[in-house]
């Protein structure tokens, strides 16, 4: 299990260092989640990493940006498995 958490993180990295913004000024509000969201995930605090997760994913479907959605998917998965 913890092998695969390792890769599912990794692969949250990657995608995070290859994604790319769309119109600057436009994603603030999901920005501010998805990385308070990395902080509380990294503090161990699953249960408002998922929250905030979630509340980025929010903004993605607002904001209609494919890679923000990929990434807000791929974001959620990770630190659901780290809950189970």
């Amino acid at each position: 299990m913890k092998i695969y958490n390792l890769v599912v993180w990794i692969g949250l990295l990657v995608l995070t260092c290859l994604s790319v913004s769309p119109s600057l000024g436009q994603n603030v509000l999901w920005d501010t989640y998805n990385d308070r969201a990395k902080q509380a995930s990294e503090s161990r605090n699953y249960l408002e990493a998922e929250k905030l997760f979630r509340s980025a994913l929010s903004e993605a479907e607002n904001l209609r940006e494919p890679k923000l959605l990929a990434q807000s998917y791929a974001n959620l998965g990770a630190v659901l498995s780290f809950q189970s």
